[in-house]
Protein backbone atom coordinates (compact mmCIF):
# COMPACT_ATOMS: atom_id res chain seq x y z
CA UNK A 1 0.00 0.00 0.00
CA UNK A 2 1.49 3.35 -1.02
CA UNK A 3 1.01 5.59 1.97
CA UNK A 4 3.02 8.65 0.99
CA UNK A 5 4.91 10.39 -1.76
CA UNK A 6 7.92 10.30 0.57
CA UNK A 7 10.13 7.34 1.36
CA UNK A 8 8.78 6.01 4.65
CA UNK A 9 12.18 4.61 5.65
CA UNK A 10 13.62 8.13 5.62
CA UNK A 11 10.93 9.58 7.90
CA UNK A 12 12.08 9.97 11.51
CA UNK A 13 9.81 9.10 14.41
CA UNK A 14 8.68 12.69 15.01
CA UNK A 15 7.46 13.21 11.45
CA UNK A 16 3.83 14.26 11.33
CA UNK A 17 1.17 11.71 10.51
CA UNK A 18 0.05 13.94 7.67
CA UNK A 19 3.41 13.78 5.89
CA UNK A 20 2.72 10.09 5.42
CA UNK A 21 0.10 11.13 2.90
CA UNK A 22 0.78 14.71 1.84
CA UNK A 23 3.58 17.13 1.14
CA UNK A 24 5.05 19.26 3.90
CA UNK A 25 3.26 22.51 2.98
CA UNK A 26 -0.19 20.95 3.29
CA UNK A 27 0.87 19.23 6.52
CA UNK A 28 2.05 22.47 8.14
CA UNK A 29 -0.98 24.47 7.03
CA UNK A 30 -3.48 21.85 8.18
CA UNK A 31 -1.88 21.38 11.60
CA UNK A 32 -1.64 25.16 11.97
CA UNK A 33 -5.34 25.55 11.26
CA UNK A 34 -6.20 22.81 13.75
CA UNK A 35 -4.07 24.53 16.40
CA UNK A 36 -5.39 28.05 15.80
CA UNK A 37 -8.71 27.62 14.04
CA UNK A 38 -10.47 25.10 16.30
CA UNK A 39 -11.23 24.67 20.00
CA UNK A 40 -7.83 23.00 20.38
CA UNK A 41 -6.47 26.54 20.85
CA UNK A 42 -8.84 27.19 23.76
CA UNK A 43 -7.94 23.97 25.59
CA UNK A 44 -4.21 24.44 25.04
CA UNK A 45 -4.27 27.99 26.41
CA UNK A 46 -7.25 28.46 28.73
CA UNK A 47 -7.81 25.02 30.23
CA UNK A 48 -4.60 23.04 29.67
CA UNK A 49 -5.07 21.01 32.87
CA UNK A 50 -8.16 19.32 31.47
CA UNK A 51 -7.63 15.94 29.86
CA UNK A 52 -8.54 16.94 26.30
CA UNK A 53 -5.20 18.29 25.07
CA UNK A 54 -3.38 15.32 26.61
CA UNK A 55 -5.94 13.03 25.00
CA UNK A 56 -5.23 14.64 21.63
CA UNK A 57 -1.52 13.97 22.08
CA UNK A 58 -1.96 10.33 23.12
CA UNK A 59 -4.43 9.51 20.32
CA UNK A 60 -2.21 11.21 17.73
CA UNK A 61 0.77 9.20 18.99
CA UNK A 62 -1.22 5.97 18.72
CA UNK A 63 -2.39 6.91 15.22
CA UNK A 64 1.14 7.78 14.14
CA UNK A 65 2.56 4.45 15.28
CA UNK A 66 -0.40 2.63 13.75
CA UNK A 67 -0.12 4.20 10.31
CA UNK A 68 3.70 4.14 10.28
CA UNK A 69 3.93 0.36 10.23
CA UNK A 70 0.85 -0.81 8.33
CA UNK A 71 1.88 -3.79 6.21
CA UNK A 72 5.25 -4.15 7.93
CA UNK A 73 4.62 -4.24 11.67
CA UNK A 74 7.47 -5.74 13.71
CA UNK A 75 7.04 -7.17 17.20
CA UNK A 76 8.57 -4.12 18.90
CA UNK A 77 6.19 -1.84 17.05
CA UNK A 78 3.23 -3.98 18.14
CA UNK A 79 4.29 -3.68 21.79
CA UNK A 80 4.74 0.09 21.43
CA UNK A 81 1.32 0.34 19.81
CA UNK A 82 -0.20 -1.53 22.75
CA UNK A 83 1.52 0.75 25.26
CA UNK A 84 0.31 3.91 23.52
CA UNK A 85 -3.18 2.44 23.25
CA UNK A 86 -3.16 1.95 27.01
CA UNK A 87 -1.95 5.52 27.52
CA UNK A 88 -4.75 7.06 25.46
CA UNK A 89 -7.36 4.94 27.24
CA UNK A 90 -5.99 5.87 30.67
CA UNK A 91 -6.33 9.56 29.81
CA UNK A 92 -9.88 9.24 28.45
CA UNK A 93 -11.65 5.86 28.27
CA UNK A 94 -13.63 6.94 25.19
CA UNK A 95 -10.34 6.72 23.28
CA UNK A 96 -10.71 2.94 23.41
CA UNK A 97 -12.92 3.32 20.34
CA UNK A 98 -9.82 4.20 18.31
CA UNK A 99 -8.77 0.57 18.71
CA UNK A 100 -11.07 0.03 15.73
CA UNK A 101 -8.11 1.10 13.58
CA UNK A 102 -5.95 -1.84 14.61
CA UNK A 103 -8.97 -4.19 14.68
CA UNK A 104 -9.73 -3.34 11.04
CA UNK A 105 -6.14 -4.16 10.22
CA UNK A 106 -6.33 -7.51 12.01
CA UNK A 107 -9.50 -8.38 10.13
CA UNK A 108 -7.67 -7.81 6.86
CA UNK A 109 -9.44 -4.64 5.82
CA UNK A 110 -6.17 -2.73 5.47
CA UNK A 111 -3.76 -5.49 4.50
CA UNK A 112 -2.66 -6.42 1.02
CA UNK A 113 -0.24 -9.29 1.72
CA UNK A 114 -0.87 -12.79 0.43
CA UNK A 115 -0.36 -16.08 2.24
CA UNK A 116 -3.27 -16.68 4.57
CA UNK A 117 -1.63 -19.20 6.91
CA UNK A 118 1.54 -17.21 7.53
CA UNK A 119 -0.39 -13.98 7.92
CA UNK A 120 -2.85 -15.60 10.32
CA UNK A 121 -0.01 -16.89 12.48
CA UNK A 122 1.62 -13.47 12.50
CA UNK A 123 -1.71 -11.86 13.35
CA UNK A 124 -2.24 -14.13 16.37
CA UNK A 125 1.19 -13.15 17.69
CA UNK A 126 0.40 -9.46 17.12
CA UNK A 127 -2.89 -9.71 19.00
CA UNK A 128 -1.18 -11.43 21.93
CA UNK A 129 1.67 -8.93 22.18
CA UNK A 130 -0.67 -5.99 21.76
CA UNK A 131 -3.05 -7.31 24.42
CA UNK A 132 -0.26 -7.91 26.95
CA UNK A 133 1.22 -4.44 26.43
CA UNK A 134 -2.22 -2.84 26.69
CA UNK A 135 -3.05 -4.74 29.88
CA UNK A 136 0.28 -3.88 31.52
CA UNK A 137 -0.33 -0.19 30.82
CA UNK A 138 -3.84 -0.30 32.29
CA UNK A 139 -2.89 -2.49 35.27
CA UNK A 140 -1.77 0.36 37.60
CA UNK A 141 -5.18 2.02 37.19
CA UNK A 142 -6.96 -1.22 38.08
CA UNK A 143 -4.79 -1.56 41.20
CA UNK A 144 -5.49 2.03 42.28
CA UNK A 145 -9.24 1.51 41.83
CA UNK A 146 -9.04 -1.68 43.88
CA UNK A 147 -7.22 0.08 46.70
CA UNK A 148 -9.47 3.14 46.74
CA UNK A 149 -12.88 1.67 45.91
CA UNK A 150 -12.54 -2.07 46.51
CA UNK A 151 -13.07 -3.07 42.89
CA UNK A 152 -10.82 -3.36 39.84
CA UNK A 153 -13.27 -1.53 37.56
CA UNK A 154 -14.85 1.68 38.78
CA UNK A 155 -17.24 4.08 37.05
CA UNK A 156 -16.52 7.59 38.30
CA UNK A 157 -19.48 9.36 36.62
CA UNK A 158 -22.12 8.39 39.15
CA UNK A 159 -25.61 9.42 38.07
CA UNK A 160 -24.47 10.18 34.50
CA UNK A 161 -24.39 7.93 31.50
CA UNK A 162 -25.31 7.31 27.88
CA UNK A 163 -28.59 7.07 26.02
CA UNK A 164 -27.55 5.00 23.02
CA UNK A 165 -31.15 4.62 21.87
CA UNK A 166 -31.64 8.37 21.46
CA UNK A 167 -28.37 10.07 20.47
CA UNK A 168 -28.35 13.80 19.69
CA UNK A 169 -26.46 13.30 16.45
CA UNK A 170 -27.38 16.55 14.70
CA UNK A 171 -27.25 18.59 17.90
CA UNK A 172 -23.77 17.30 18.64
CA UNK A 173 -22.57 18.75 15.33
CA UNK A 174 -24.78 21.74 14.58
CA UNK A 175 -26.44 22.96 17.78
CA UNK A 176 -25.73 26.51 18.92
CA UNK A 177 -25.14 24.84 22.29
CA UNK A 178 -21.54 23.80 21.68
CA UNK A 179 -22.11 22.00 18.40
CA UNK A 180 -18.84 20.84 16.87
CA UNK A 181 -19.31 22.43 13.44
CA UNK A 182 -21.42 25.43 14.45
CA UNK A 183 -18.78 26.53 16.96
CA UNK A 184 -15.79 25.41 14.87
CA UNK A 185 -16.66 25.82 11.17
CA UNK A 186 -13.16 24.76 10.10
CA UNK A 187 -14.20 21.22 11.00
CA UNK A 188 -16.69 21.24 8.10
CA UNK A 189 -13.78 21.58 5.69
CA UNK A 190 -11.98 18.81 7.56
CA UNK A 191 -14.84 16.35 7.29
CA UNK A 192 -15.31 17.16 3.61
CA UNK A 193 -11.60 16.48 3.14
CA UNK A 194 -11.81 13.14 4.94
CA UNK A 195 -14.40 11.94 2.44
CA UNK A 196 -12.29 13.26 -0.44
CA UNK A 197 -9.40 11.30 1.05
CA UNK A 198 -11.22 8.12 0.02
CA UNK A 199 -10.03 8.77 -3.53
CA UNK A 200 -6.42 8.99 -2.34
CA UNK A 201 -6.42 5.94 -0.06
CA UNK A 202 -9.81 4.26 0.24
CA UNK A 203 -8.83 1.77 2.94
CA UNK A 204 -7.27 4.29 5.32
CA UNK A 205 -10.08 6.71 4.51
CA UNK A 206 -12.76 4.20 5.47
CA UNK A 207 -10.93 3.44 8.72
CA UNK A 208 -10.76 7.14 9.61
CA UNK A 209 -14.45 7.66 8.84
CA UNK A 210 -15.43 4.68 10.98
CA UNK A 211 -13.28 5.96 13.85
CA UNK A 212 -14.92 9.39 13.68
CA UNK A 213 -18.45 7.98 13.44
CA UNK A 214 -17.87 5.93 16.60
CA UNK A 215 -16.72 9.04 18.47
CA UNK A 216 -19.65 11.03 17.07
CA UNK A 217 -22.20 8.44 18.18
CA UNK A 218 -20.66 8.10 21.64
CA UNK A 219 -20.48 11.86 22.25
CA UNK A 220 -24.02 12.40 20.94
CA UNK A 221 -25.31 9.64 23.26
CA UNK A 222 -23.89 11.19 26.44
CA UNK A 223 -26.69 12.59 28.60
CA UNK A 224 -24.81 15.92 28.80
CA UNK A 225 -24.11 15.91 25.05
CA UNK A 226 -23.14 19.64 25.06
CA UNK A 227 -20.47 18.84 27.71
CA UNK A 228 -21.27 21.54 30.24
CA UNK A 229 -19.20 24.72 30.04
CA UNK A 230 -17.40 23.48 26.97
CA UNK A 231 -15.98 25.69 24.25
CA UNK A 232 -17.54 23.88 21.32
CA UNK A 233 -17.41 20.10 21.05
CA UNK A 234 -14.44 19.53 23.34
CA UNK A 235 -14.96 15.76 23.40
CA UNK A 236 -14.01 15.67 19.70
CA UNK A 237 -10.51 17.05 20.26
CA UNK A 238 -9.20 13.48 20.28
CA UNK A 239 -10.17 13.34 16.58
CA UNK A 240 -7.78 16.16 15.69
CA UNK A 241 -5.47 13.91 13.70
CA UNK A 242 -8.45 12.91 11.52
CA UNK A 243 -9.43 16.55 11.06
CA UNK A 244 -5.85 17.48 10.15
CA UNK A 245 -5.71 14.78 7.47
CA UNK A 246 -9.03 16.02 6.09
CA UNK A 247 -7.78 19.61 5.98
CA UNK A 248 -4.59 18.54 4.21
CA UNK A 249 -6.71 16.77 1.62
CA UNK A 250 -8.88 19.87 1.21
CA UNK A 251 -5.77 22.01 0.71
CA UNK A 252 -4.42 19.54 -1.84
CA UNK A 253 -7.65 19.59 -3.85
CA UNK A 254 -7.81 23.40 -3.79
CA UNK A 255 -4.18 24.02 -4.81
CA UNK A 256 -5.30 25.85 -7.93
CA UNK A 257 -7.03 28.49 -5.80
CA UNK A 258 -4.20 29.42 -3.46
CA UNK A 259 -5.22 33.01 -2.71
CA UNK A 260 -8.92 32.41 -1.88
CA UNK A 261 -8.02 29.26 0.08
CA UNK A 262 -5.41 31.07 2.19
CA UNK A 263 -7.88 33.91 2.76
CA UNK A 264 -10.50 31.41 3.91
CA UNK A 265 -8.02 29.80 6.33
CA UNK A 266 -7.02 33.18 7.71
CA UNK A 267 -10.69 34.13 8.18
CA UNK A 268 -11.42 30.88 10.02
CA UNK A 269 -8.45 31.41 12.33
CA UNK A 270 -9.44 35.04 13.03
CA UNK A 271 -13.04 34.01 13.72
CA UNK A 272 -11.94 31.30 16.15
CA UNK A 273 -9.44 33.45 18.05
CA UNK A 274 -11.98 36.24 18.51
CA UNK A 275 -14.64 33.70 19.49
CA UNK A 276 -12.26 32.29 22.12
CA UNK A 277 -11.64 35.80 23.40
CA UNK A 278 -15.38 36.38 23.78
CA UNK A 279 -15.82 33.16 25.66
CA UNK A 280 -12.82 33.82 27.90
CA UNK A 281 -13.92 37.36 28.76
CA UNK A 282 -17.41 36.22 29.74
CA UNK A 283 -19.18 37.93 26.86
CA UNK A 284 -21.11 34.71 26.13
CA UNK A 285 -22.97 32.16 28.24
CA UNK A 286 -20.80 29.14 29.00
CA UNK A 287 -23.20 26.29 29.61
CA UNK A 288 -26.12 27.41 27.48
CA UNK A 289 -26.77 27.98 23.79
CA UNK A 290 -25.31 31.11 22.25
CA UNK A 291 -27.03 33.56 19.96
CA UNK A 292 -24.81 33.70 16.89
CA UNK A 293 -26.12 37.18 16.04
CA UNK A 294 -24.64 38.25 19.38
CA UNK A 295 -21.46 36.32 18.61
CA UNK A 296 -21.10 38.12 15.28
CA UNK A 297 -21.77 41.50 16.93
CA UNK A 298 -19.22 40.78 19.65
CA UNK A 299 -16.56 39.82 17.13
CA UNK A 300 -16.28 43.52 16.23
CA UNK A 301 -16.18 44.65 19.87
CA UNK A 302 -14.00 42.06 21.57
CA UNK A 303 -10.72 43.65 20.47
CA UNK A 304 -11.62 46.94 22.15
CA UNK A 305 -12.42 44.99 25.33
CA UNK A 306 -9.03 43.29 25.18
CA UNK A 307 -7.22 46.61 24.70
CA UNK A 308 -9.15 48.09 27.59
CA UNK A 309 -8.15 45.24 29.90
CA UNK A 310 -4.51 45.43 28.83
CA UNK A 311 -4.44 49.21 29.43
CA UNK A 312 -5.83 48.74 32.95
CA UNK A 313 -3.16 46.15 33.71
CA UNK A 314 -0.47 48.58 32.62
Amino acid sequence: MDLTPFNIDRCDYSTSIIIRFFHRNEALLSTGLIALGTNVFYYLTNEPTMSHSMSMFAVSLFAFIWVRDIGNRQKGAVVLLGLTAGLMILIRPQNALFLVLIVLEWFGVLKTESGFVSQFRKQIIEVGLFGIALLLTLLPQFVVWKILYGQFLFYSYGGEGFNFANPHLLDSLFSDRHGLISWTPAILLSLAGVFLFLWKDSKIGVALIIAFILQWYLNASWNDWWFGHSFGGRAYINCSFIFAIGLAMFLTVTKKWVVPTRFLLAALIAWNLLFVAQFTLGMLPRGEAVDFKLVLHNQFNVLSNIFSIVSKIR
